[in-house]
């Protein structure tokens, strides 16, 4: 008998409560009565922010954004599936969106993905779709094929000057200077050459200077000397 008597008070409780909840969605006006007893909709979520298969450096704004036919609770941010943050949102906010600012310098150069996942206040789980990136953070390597530094030159004679550079994103530019003057820059290539008509006599010094593809514009740059006789 009290066992009976006890399962009754608590489904008049659940009851209650379940009542109170929808009285305060409809009253607020934002939800009908059969949203509120029949919410099985995830929401819709996806990354904004920035665009699949992008090249990211440093600090990248990373953009969510999330929608529900009823509400949008919490929404969540990860990268390779480990949570970078979450943000909780008032009753009734059905469309919504979070930002993060991803310091990419924590994560190893190469291929990542970002997610996100949206919760409604009945408990439902959107998940979007993973969207790939390429982490870029270390400099371009160059090298000066030639000249090799140290050679010498007859005045006059026209020399060859090559350089090949390497990088995981793709090299943007490789430039080339002599006595720190730019004669020549190559766009969109691993190698880059020019022609020096060797003038005047003494030691020059020529440089190559490779940019890659990153937003960050990573750089770097190799010298050789030259002797003109």
């Amino acid at each position: 008998m009290v066992a009976r008597l006890m399962r009754s008070f608590v489904r008049s409780l659940f009851l209650y409560i379940l009542i109170l909840i929808i009285v305060s969605y409809v009253g607020a006006g934002k939800v009908t009565p059969t949203e509120a007893l029949s919410d099985s909709l995830a929401p819709a979520t996806a990354i904004s922010s920035p665009s699949k298969n992008s090249i990211v450096s440093g600090n990248v704004s990373v953009q969510a954004v999330a929608n529900d036919n009823v509400d949008v609770a919490k929404l969540e941010i990860y990268a390779d599936d480990s949570l970078l943050s979450t943000t909780n949102y008032a009753t009734g906010s059905a469309s919504v969106s979070a930002t993060y600012y991803w310091d990419t310098r924590t994560s190893v150069d190469g291929f990542h993905t970002l997610s996100s996942k949206a919760f409604d206040s009945a408990g439902n789980i959107g998940t979007s779709s993973t969207e790939a990136m390429t982490v870029d953070n270390t400099p371009p390597q160059v090298v000066l094929t030639n000249p090799q530094t140290g050679s010498t030159v007859r005045r006059n004679s026209s020399i060859s000057i090559t350089a090949n550079a390497s990088d995981s994103s793709g090299i943007f530019s490789i430039a080339f200077l002599i006595d720190n003057q730019m004669v020549k820059t190559c766009y969109q290539t691993l190698s880059c050459q020019t022609t020096w008509l060797a003038f005047p006599r003494g030691v020059h010094t020529i440089g190559a200077i490779a940019v890659d593809r990153s937003p960050g514009a990573n750089k770097s740059s190799t010298i050789s000397t030259l002797t003109v006789k």
